[in-house]
């Protein structure tokens, strides 16, 4: 059944280009004769506006797609229409092509035409009787769904009765069931697709992998779940060369439309990327091979990044002895400005798969298939890194700019803690209410509060500064988190992630005190001393803040309040006595003259 399939469709495809082959020299005539009437008519000697008479030759392309269209959204009115000729049936190519370009003025708008006609049909909800004639769109239709014709087939003959060359092209696709790095010989991995003349250049349209089946749940059957729909993806209207060489190479290399061609060999070599890769504008930072080796026990792979984007991967070892709980932590993504960065660190040695998935919205659970590798760790088992904190990404959210959060001393979001505390700065540009946590991912067994070694030293509309003391070794994550500001007493609104650092813990801080803990309403204030967030029993301690808004500034320790005295420059201080036993200490400050209601600014332990 195979054979004869094959056969069916070579014998549907040698027809489909004597006919397309024919109707397109009927056109080209029909053409001249009326340039030589309009000629004659007129006695003007220019010659034929269009030449069919012959395909042009075959060269890469004289314009990129972003010089003919900038985004889908342009072809809005050929589309519109394109929906409505999709509800008819027709008998006739003639008939169904003539509306489709009724209202086309160029070779792109005829070419977008049909391939969103063809992309629209959905071959699942096609119920075609089989005595329909087989030389109708009905019947190739029909064709397509029962495996005798191919989408190209019906995209060559419907260039062709509008007047545009398409030629299908034979060669090797890295498809459905392809890994990196897999041979290609023989019929497996054989495909085929088209290129269409557009203004005298040849251009990639595939409209078989651009009715794209999706999985899920669409606004039109919210009941059926897990079935299958179509939807168009416009990466393959109008395929860049350098990008359609990642899935497709040709049997005849001119039709790569390269500059350079590349070998099978070169080919084969290459990532397998996915459509989605370019929908959402991803590029790789440097030439990658699909197969990646370790080095140092790490791999690292750079994607650049129009913005900010939702990421996910897997990571499958070809070793299938290895528990899924030793993968876990084995990929780390850091989102540093415009990159992407991957780094893996397989658990021991041997090959692994590594796929890059992405989405547009980052709320979303719909991710896409960007990319994959074939990773291959060499190193030796003393060599093999430890784990990476159990955490999606490290970098900025979409949220932290819609926030009008810009980080403006650690853009990378990971660093290295040696002795010396780290100072973090961001830029704010709206009134935001934050919020923070320091986790602890490390071997060792601590009784520390990690939360008290987080200090906002300062904060104004302006800016926030945090200071971060790590006390063990180990790798730490710190989060800082945002909210909406609605009212001044509004503690309901949900928080999202900003921001998120590793920071890992080489040299611990030689000063082990935990830090003060700075209160909602510390702002425009300054804590001059002391630098650190533990008063011990029984002692006369003194403070000194400068707080330029307090009218009064005291602190309660206990029972007992102690108010402090002005000196210049806003800056108040003030002896208290911590007492026996174990207590909070906390400093308010009375922010407004008009009220004797005194905020909380900053909380010490007396211990």
């Amino acid at each position: 059944m195979d054979r004869l399939s094959v056969e069916q469709k070579n014998k549907v495809a040698l027809m489909i280009q004597k006919h397309s082959q024919a109707m397109l020299m009927m056109i080209a005539e029909r053409l001249m004769s009326l340039e030589e009437r309009s000629s004659s008519d007129s006695d003007d000697k220019t010659s034929p506006v269009c030449d069919l008479s012959r395909p042009p030759p075959i060269s890469p392309p004289e314009f990129r797609r972003s010089q003919l269209f900038k985004s889908p959204a342009e072809f809005e009115e050929v589309d519109n229409h394109v929906f409505q000729v999709v509800q008819k049936e027709y008998s006739a190519f003639t008939d169904l092509v003539k509306d489709l370009i009724v209202g086309c003025e160029t070779d792109l708008e005829k070419a977008r035409a049909i391939f969103r006609w063809i992309t629209c049909k959905d071959l699942n909800k096609l119920d075609v009787c089989e005595t329909v004639n087989p030389e109708s769109p009905l019947g190739l239709l029909r064709g397509i769904k029962y495996g005798t014709e191919t989408y190209h087939d019906l995209f060559k003959r419907l260039c062709s009765f509008a007047g545009l060359y398409c030629e299908v092209i034979q060669g090797y696709s890295k498809g459905a069931g392809y890994k990196p790095g897999l041979k290609m010989d023989g019929e497996r991995f054989r495909n085929s697709w088209t290129a269409v003349s557009i203004d005298g250049s040849w251009c990639f349209v595939n409209s078989n992998w651009g009715a794209r089946h999706v999985k899920g749940n669409n606004s039109a059957d919210k009941e059926n779940k897990n079935q299958f729909f179509y939807e168009c993806d416009e990466f393959y209207f109008i395929t860049n060369p350098e990008d359609h060489i990642y899935q497709h190479f040709p049997d005849d290399s001119r039709w790569q439309l390269l500059e350079c061609p590349i070998s099978l060999s070169e080919f084969i070599s290459l990532p397998v990327v996915k459509s989605s890769f370019f929908n959402y504008g991803l590029k790789f930072t440097m030439h990658y091979e699909c197969k990646q080796y370790s080095k140092n026990g790490l791999i690292v792979i750079q994607l650049r990044i129009p913005n900010i984007l939702g990421f996910g991967y897997t990571l499958d070892p070809k070793d299938k002895g290895i528990e899924p709980s030793a993968l876990e932590g084995r990929v780390m993504l850091c989102i540093i400005g415009h990159k992407a960065i991957f780094t893996v660190a397989p658990p021991k040695p041997g090959k692994y798969s590594f796929t890059i998935f992405a989405k547009d919205n980052w709320c979303s659970e719909s991710l896409q298939s960007a990319c994959a590798f074939e990773l291959k760790c060499r190193e030796r088992r003393e060599k093999i890194k430890s784990p990476y904190p159990k955490v999606s990404f490290f970098g900025p959210t979409p949220s932290m700019s819609l926030y009008g959060l810009i980080p403006q001393t650690h853009i990378d979001p990971v660093m290295v803690y040696s002795h010396d505390d780290i100072v973090i700065q961001f830029e704010l540009h709206q009134d935001v209410k934050l919020s923070h946590s320091l986790c602890y991912h490390g071997r060792e067994k601590t009784d520390y509060d990690f939360q008290r070694y987080v200090f906002i030293k300062q904060r104004d509309f302006d800016s926030v500064c945090y200071q971060i003391r790590c006390p063990t070794m180990g790798k730490f994550v710190f989060s800082l988190f945002g909210a909406r500001v609605t009212s001044p007493n509004d503690n309901n609104s949900p928080l999202e992630c900003l921001f998120r650092y590793l920071i890992e813990c080489r040299n611990v801080t030689k000063d082990k005190r935990p830090l003060p803990r700075a209160c909602h309403r510390w702002c425009g204030a300054d804590l001059l001393e002391p630098k650190y967030g533990d008063v011990g029993l029984e002692q006369a301690a003194t403070f000194r803040v400068r707080v330029p808004a307090a009218s009064d500034v005291a602190m309660l320790i206990g029972d007992a309040w102690f108010h402090f005295r002005e000196l210049a420059d806003s800056i108040w201080e003030g002896t208290v006595l911590t007492g026996k036993k174990p207590c909070i200490a906390k400093l308010y400050g009375k922010l407004n003259k008009e009220t004797s209601r005194f905020s909380p600014l900053l909380e010490f332990q007396v211990k």
